[in-house]
């Protein structure tokens, strides 16, 4: 029966068949030789040797067998290195005339005499070209590529890349408008071709552009998106459904080319509106001013329709001039479609002062990526605002709670959040235990987490009852208190005592510890200030404790939330394990080590805990003759009671990973 298939059917077999069952095939029947021969043929790949075999019209056989199955070749790959030459070229040409698709890696063609022979209109048959561009002078590969594309009327997919010696942006809009005048058939164009910057004079011309209204698809690396482009983009592609515009090398100006207010009237009467436009990638830079002020009011309309955005803004401030009336909301996000959003601003602190993160309505968003240069985000503003999210990833920020973060309680489903490199107040945990009930993975990664210890008990509980952990790992993760009325500090600006911190890890020896011993704070408040001394206090011990002996189903309710202030209120602990921070000298890498306490030194611990008085051990207290981040050695760990200890409160955790060691809680917890 197998021998009666039709010949396409074998022919649609043999494209889900690797190449060494395809050769297995041929020797079944002669029905099936026929048909699986033609698939061995269909994709080729050229190194050195094949072409100097092609070139030679031969075959290990003698038999010319390139030239009797040419034309069954259907895509054609020169791999890297090959440095083919252009008579080489040519008589591959000759030789494969029915190509559809065409690979050409980096080096593969020689540059000399690059050009001079080849006949490209013997591949008008292409529909698809991935060329890397041999490395010529500028002006000449611009010659030779407009040459190549004029012979390819049929491409709907053009991948065209070169090696860029000089990176200044040499190409302007017009080599996108010759692209397409060759090849009306596009619908997918990438391209590094590095395009500078359109101008005010270029404006007037771009408005009458002819759409190109096949394009779905456009990539452009080493581009910087501006308010400019963005208006070309608009008119010149009513249809695209991808655009991605990634900087490579930096291009930014410095001087703004302010429109003239003919220019911005055209702009603004523009329609930027993409209605198929769904995924959009954007990395650029941009100064602070008046034009990116409308580029992202513009740039906000595209998110009507789009499901994903990557954005990524290298801000710059060049005075202090163009901060005037600069609006709070160039920030703001909000889409009703959107459902996987990554937003990555690079500014200095003084700028994200003036420009603070601030999302909006974002109702299907499920994934969310922020890296926001010491950014504020408020969670439970955050939460509100993106009821649908699921998966959350947050670095370089400060994590706190807006003061009616209390006022609702009502369920979100987020399942999966991890920070990196941020500040995360103490009680924004407790919170999204109470609030996110789904939660099941939690990664945190250099992450300081400043609180208060109880005077009694010495404990900071970071209680997360609600949480039923699969997945939880602590790297780098610091708890910390500091001496005095807390209160008061203006803790917005995460800078001073991040500064402080660092400034303790200048001294490796037991001699010379931390030196924010005694730092002055400058607490303003109306038009008076207040000078106050404070000192940082790490807490290298740590408690992890467990309500549950096992893990909650999503859809059962969780254990009463308890009282955060450190005490068990009657709580029944299933099981607590206890860790030490130390100074592990014996690994430069890594210095920082944890070690799980055993029965001897847990028993200390709770007989030290039930007596606690902060005011009983102040000489351990000081950060003098301390290691960077306020650390001793192991041996000296009971030198870190008097600074309390924080616990971690979960409904329920099993393996878990603390700076790259792995526990178990029902195994290594006795």
């Amino acid at each position: 029966m197998s021998s009666r298939l039709p010949f396409e059917i074998l022919a649609t077999i043999a494209t889900y068949i690797s190449q060494s069952d395809r050769l297995a095939c041929t020797t079944v029947c002669k029905h099936w030789k026929s048909s699986f021969q033609v698939s061995l043929w269909r994709t080729l790949d050229i190194n050195e040797n094949r072409i100097e075999a092609i070139c030679n019209n031969s075959s290990s056989t003698g038999q010319p067998i390139y030239s009797i199955n040419g034309n069954r070749v259907q895509t054609l790959r020169f791999r890297k290195s090959v440095e083919a030459t252009d008579d080489q070229l040519h008589t591959v040409q000759q030789t494969f005339k029915q190509l559809k698709r065409l690979e050409i890696e980096e080096h593969a063609l020689s540059k000399h005499n690059f050009g001079l022979k080849a006949d490209w209109s013997l591949w008008r048959s292409l529909t698809a070209l991935d060329m890397y561009l041999p490395d010529l002078d500028d002006k000449i590969r611009k010659y030779e590529m407009f040459k190549i594309l004029s012979c390819l009327p049929c491409l709907t997919r053009l991948d065209i890349e070169a090696k860029l010696e000089d990176t200044r942006p040499n190409y302007t809009w017009e080599v996108l408008e010759n692209i397409h005048a060759y090849l009306p058939r596009l619908e997918y164009l990438h391209t590094n071709l590095p395009l500078a910057a359109i101008t005010s004079a270029d404006i007037k011309t771009i408005n009458h552009v002819t759409p190109a209204k096949n394009l779905s698809v456009i990539k452009l690396l080493d581009h910087n998106m501006d308010l400019g482009w963005l208006f070309y983009f608009s008119l010149k592609y009513p249809k695209v459904r991808v655009f991605e515009s990634s900087m490579v090398f930096s291009k930014i100006n410095r001087i703004e080319d302010s429109p003239s207010e003919e220019v911005m009237s055209i702009i603004m009467a523009a329609s930027f509106q993409f209605p198929h436009l769904k995924s959009v990638v954007i990395s650029h830079e941009a100064v602070v001013g008046s034009q990116h002020t409308v580029f992202w009011k513009l740039l906000h309309q595209l998110t009507s329709s789009l499901r994903s955005l990557d954005y990524s803004l290298d801000l710059a401030s060049f005075g202090n001039g163009l901060f005037s009336g600069f609006p709070r909301e160039s920030v703001r996000f909000s889409s009703t479609t959107l459902e996987r959003l990554s937003l990555i601003i690079n500014a200095k602190p003084h700028v994200m002062s003036i420009l603070p993160l601030n999302f909006g309505s974002c109702s299907r968003l499920v994934d969310l990526t922020t890296e926001v240069s010491k950014g504020i985000i408020e969670i439970d503003v955050l939460l509100d605002s993106c009821t649908s999210l699921k998966s959350i990833h947050m670095r370089d920020e400060l994590i706190t709670l807006s003061p009616k973060a209390y006022a609702t309680s009502t369920p979100h489903g987020l399942q999966k959040m991890e920070i990196i490199n941020s500040k995360v107040d103490s009680h924004v945990f407790n919170f999204i235990s109470l609030r996110c009930r789904q939660l099941r993975e939690m990664a945190l990664c250099s992450v300081r987490v400043p609180g208060s210890i109880s005077q009694e008990t010495g404990n900071m509980c970071i209680d997360m009852s609600y949480t039923h952990f699969e997945v939880l790992k602590l790297h780098d993760v610091t708890f910390y208190w500091l001496s005095g009325e807390l209160e008061a500090v203006n803790d917005r600006d995460d800078g001073d005592d991040q500064n402080q911190e660092e400034s303790s890890s200048g001294s490796s020896n037991g001699n010379s510890g931390d030196s924010n011993s005694n730092t002055i704070i400058d607490i303003s408040g109306g038009d008076r200030s207040i000078l106050r001394p404070y000192e940082i206090y790490t807490i290298n011990l740590i408690a992890i404790e467990r309500l549950n002996s096992v893990l909650r189903p999503r859809h059962l309710g969780a254990p009463k939330p308890l009282i955060h202030d450190g005490q068990d209120h009657g709580v029944s602990i299933d099981k607590r394990a206890w860790f030490h921070h130390y100074w592990g000298n014996t690994n430069k890498d890594r210095p920082r080590q944890v070690w799980m306490l055993g029965k001897p030194q847990v028993k200390h611990v709770q007989d030290y805990f039930e007596s606690f008085q902060t005011s009983s051990a102040n000489d351990y207290l000081s950060n003098e003759n301390r290691y960077p981040v306020g650390l001793v050695v192991k041996r000296f760990w009971k030198r870190d009671l008097p600074r309390g200890y924080a616990t971690l409160r979960c409904g329920y955790i099993g393996r878990y990973d603390i700076d790259g060691t792995h526990f178990d809680h029902d195994v290594d917890v006795l």
